[in-house]
């Protein structure tokens, strides 16, 4: 059984004007919409997802990359993937995410989701959680710490005898 997390009204709402404010900055500082990108009011709105993460067996085999996927959307869920590129491992993980999305009633829209998966050098010996990053819906940048090998005997110093003093 998979448990979906549901936002509160209150993280809806932070999540619509982080978006508002991320398209305000795009449109001040001219940087032009993703390519093959619908026009931004024609966006769906995300009301409910599953929070992504970085899949287990990609980040063992250390890969990472961007997956593109363009998704077609009916009134209220992810009916349809069109092109889709990146590293199929990624490119899986991505498109069971897009497939818990769900959106304020709409009409028909297809819009391009760029997944962004990046693995980060571990700075300790720990196996951390991955960390998600969502302008929704049109991008989510992913990252985890790498695998670390340690050895917990470099931590312990030498015994010293009697002798060796």
């Amino acid at each position: 059984m998979t448990l979906i997390p549901r936002l509160s009204s209150f993280a809806v709402l932070t999540v619509a004007m982080i978006s508002l404010f991320s398209i305000i900055l795009c449109t001040a500082f001219g940087q032009a919409p993703l390519p093959q990108q619908s026009p931004i009011t024609n966006l769906p709105v995300v009301t409910n997802l599953s929070i992504p993460t970085y899949p287990r067996i990609a980040l063992l085999a250390h890969i990472q990359g961007v997956v593109k996927i363009r998704a077609t959307a009916d009134a209220t869920r992810v009916s349809g993937f069109d092109e889709e590129i990146g590293p199929p491992m990624l490119l899986k993980a991505a498109e069971e995410n897009l497939r818990t999305w769900e959106f304020r009633d709409h009409h028909q829209e297809t819009f391009t989701v760029i997944f962004e998966y990046r693995i980060e050098e571990p700075d300790q010996c720990a196996l951390g959680d991955s960390t998600a990053i969502l302008q929704l819906p049109v991008k989510a940048l992913i990252t985890a710490n790498g695998i670390m090998t340690c050895d917990p005997t470099e931590q312990i110093t030498r015994r010293h005898h009697w002798w060796q003093f």
